[in-house]
């Protein structure tokens, strides 16, 4: 197959960098090696540069000079791209963004699918003032103009009214070599993930650090990301009495340094009030290591599946009690991990891009015939679809 995927958000983007932007790189790395040739078209970034390496193109789109420029110019450019190129490829895949609707549907009639991780929160859509009711209208109407949608988990789908249609459930993965990598027992907590006060809760985080150094208690934190708020997390983190050493800033983090952090760590830490799927938690939970996470619907598999423990959203008392539990509590870590290590082992990137890769060929195949699969209907009924994809389910 010939793919072309639009994300906006890249590995590399020092705006973004975020989750879904590894997802999108583990999985075409593998569709590409199984033959087929793909193109991510992102969001240009500064020092962004098109290149190809074993059938996967990378291709930055628009002008890298601040992210309100980067994210206008790569919407116009990626309507260029599409009027002039979209008929090279079999099908076209969009990563949804409020802020960037590529508008596929509408441009080009041709087999494409609409792939959301991330549902935009009243309050991240309130900040963008007199904007946000242009953006909460796109996010809630135009995912429904795709006749095909991938879905990180059924939980986010439900967001979405149903509208006849066809509902894939493919979330996030990890390497086969974290299911191997010994568990040791660190002295550190570990937040791993973009750099947002806000919308990582980690203003949440630092208030709960304070409450636990005020009361004595010794509570090493390591922060690893990048991302738009590390002036103001370091802030809320470090200012007044409290001693910078509990702290430990390593930047944005990958490969072995950052598989040594996971291994090593008491807990994985993700306090968000938004979320996709919270790729930190699976490669936790394949390092044999439990999670504490906000209690907002798309981390709710943490706790449903014996990952590790939940807290009020934006309750730093709660969140300050759970670090606690953890630091003091050693038998119910390993217990956790072990639960942890063994759900995580059905959720290898290879297997989330074998399920991608038959995914495409269906839409592709019906989109061919015309028609749809009146099966796949349903908010209610699609989760059986999870049967046919059962190493994607939560």
């Amino acid at each position: 197959m010939r793919v072309l995927h639009f994300s906006y958000d890249h590995v590399d983007n020092p705006w973004c960098g975020g989750g879904g932007a590894i997802r999108t790189q583990e999985i075409y790395s593998r569709l590409a090696a199984r033959g087929h040739r793909c193109t991510i078209a992102f969001g240009a970034y500064p020092g962004a540069h098109e290149h190809e390496s074993g059938g996967l193109r990378q291709l930055p789109l628009g002008l890298g000079a601040t992210p309100a420029i980067s994210a206008a110019t790569y919407l116009l450019s990626a309507w260029r791209y599409l009027l002039r190129h979209g008929r090279e490829y079999d099908v076209v895949v969009e990563d949804f963004s409020f802020f960037c609707p590529i508008l596929v549907p509408l441009l080009r009639r041709m087999p494409s699918v609409i792939q959301l991780q991330l549902f935009g929160s009243e309050e991240l859509l309130d900040r963008f003032g007199v904007l946000a009711p242009v953006f909460r209208t796109i996010q809630r109407r135009y995912p429904l103009r795709y006749r095909n949608a991938i879905f990180l988990t059924p939980t986010l789908a439900d967001r979405w009214p149903d509208r006849e249609q066809r509902r894939y459930f493919i979330g996030m993965g990890i390497p086969d070599d974290y299911l191997a990598t010994p568990a040791t027992r660190g002295d550190y907590l570990l937040y791993l993930g973009r750099l947002s006060a806000r919308a990582k809760g980690l203003d949440t985080l630092a208030a709960a650090c304070k409450r636990l150094w005020s009361q004595g208690v010794d509570c090493r934190v390591v922060i690893a990301g990048k991302g738009g708020d590390e002036r103001l997390v370091r802030e809320l983190l470090t200012n007044g009495p409290v001693d910078g050493r509990r702290v430990e800033f390593t930047g944005f983090v990958t490969g072995e340094e950052k598989l040594r952090l996971l291994a090593g760590c008491r807990a994985l830490l993700l306090p968000s009030r938004e979320e996709g799927e919270g790729l930190c938690i699976i490669e936790a939970a394949a390092c044999a290591k439990p999670a504490i996470v906000s209690d907002i619907a798309e981390l709710s598999f943490v706790e449903q599946n014996g990952l590790g423990w939940t807290f009020p959203v934006g309750d730093d008392e709660a969140l300050a009690d759970r670090m606690r539990d953890v630091l003091t509590d050693e038998a119910s870590n390993n217990r956790v991990g072990e639960i942890a290590r063994a759900w995580a082992s059905r959720r290898t990137w290879d297997r989330q891009a074998e399920a991608f890769e038959a995914a495409l060929r269906e839409i592709v195949a019906g989109e061919s015939r015309g028609g749809r699969d009146p099966a796949v209907v349903g908010c209610d009924r699609h989760r059986k679809r999870i049967a046919r994809h059962p190493e994607a389910s939560q």
